[in-house]
């Protein structure tokens, strides 16, 4: 899926990003750790993505490693707060990232879960 044609706006940027965490929580019938650092970093990421042509796909790519993280949020229109910087900074942050890149990747490739991130992502466009 091409972000450019789904995501037009910072609000349905956000709002994927959302249904993109709430959806892992609620298959790990838990809250994962680094929620609340991937909920912080999504939009931007997503932003980031959109606005170069990306695919919902390359999130993944981009949390894999902390530095280039920090360079495409630097980059993104969304501003990004100076403590989430810091937090990426920090060794131990790279294997929530990782993490987080396998989730991803895993909820996109999921045919069901994808498309049901497309159509939210569709819904959010026609609603704004």
């Amino acid at each position: 899926m091409n972000l450019r044609d789904l995501l037009e706006t910072p609000g349905q940027i956000r709002r994927l990003a959302s249904d993109m965490v709430t959806t892992v929580a609620l298959f790990q019938g838990e809250p994962d750790p680094g929620a609340e650092l991937i909920h912080a970093c999504l939009p931007a990421v997503l932003s980031h993505l959109a606005d170069s042509g990306g695919e919902l796909a390359d999130a993944a790519g981009l949390l894999r490693e902390p530095a280039h993280l920090i360079r495409v949020l630097k980059s993104a229109d969304q501003a990004v707060d100076h403590d989430l910087l810091e937090t990426l900074r920090r060794v131990e942050t790279g294997s929530v990232l990782r993490r987080w890149s396998v989730i991803v990747d895993a909820l996109v490739a999921h045919s069901l879960l994808g498309e049901e991130l497309e159509r939210r992502a569709a819904q959010a466009g026609q609603e704004a």
